[in-house]
């Protein structure tokens, strides 16, 4: 049996077997080689301490107000204007936001527009 750790689709075959989701020949044949192969046989360990963290790991609990909270915020529309101007708010105070600069002092007057 080729090493299912030497090319991207046999790796597959490789979780399957971890999962415990091979079955029959071919379930034998991968523990096979697992047993033998040093590559395999780190997958396998790595795979099953994932497998185990996440089964150790408890979701913290949602709030009972979630849903509206999460339904409030997706129907809060957001222009495309907005988002782009979001990074220019702090420099909105001075009322003028610079559209571009240019060495020449008219031209960047030109350029400037007021929001106000």
């Amino acid at each position: 049996m080729r090493c299912p750790t030497e090319t991207p689709q046999s790796v597959e075959i490789l979780l399957a077997y971890v999962s415990n989701s091979l079955e029959g020949e071919q379930a034998s044949e991968v523990a096979a080689h697992a047993a033998a192969c040093p590559d395999c046989q780190a997958f396998t360990r790595a795979q099953n301490a994932v497998s185990q963290a996440l089964d150790r790991w408890e979701a913290p609990p949602v709030s009972l107000d979630f849903d509206r909270q999460l339904y409030q915020r997706i129907e809060q529309e957001v222009s495309w204007w907005d988002l782009v101007l979001r990074p220019f708010r702090p420099m909105m105070g001075s009322r003028t936001l610079p559209v571009a600069a240019g060495s020449d002092q008219d031209f960047r007057d030109q350029l400037a527009f007021d929001l106000g």
